[in-house]
């Protein structure tokens, strides 16, 4: 398994485990109850069709999900626009 399968099961973990811990809190779940599904900076140029500049101007926008972790950027899969729009 590759490093950024790794964070990405990582942040997978935290998501559940914090999860778990606010039910046990009694707090509500968050809006959206759908696990999200985190792509690296790499992977997201490639499913846009954009340059890794782009993204990374990008990240900075709440519109496309983008997180940082350990240093690396991440994006929800689901925000991102398609390849070829």
């Amino acid at each position: 398994m590759d490093q950024q399968q790794l964070i990405a099961d990582a942040l997978r973990k935290v998501q559940e485990a914090e999860a778990a811990l606010r039910a046990l809190a009694g707090e509500a779940a968050p809006t959206s109850s759908r696990p999200v599904d985190l792509v690296d900076l790499k992977e997201a140029a490639y499913l846009t069709g954009r340059p890794i500049s782009t993204l990374r101007k990008w990240s900075k926008k709440p519109l496309y999900g983008a997180q940082k972790h350990a240093g690396r950027w991440f994006f929800d899969r689901e925000k991102l626009p398609p390849r070829g729009t």
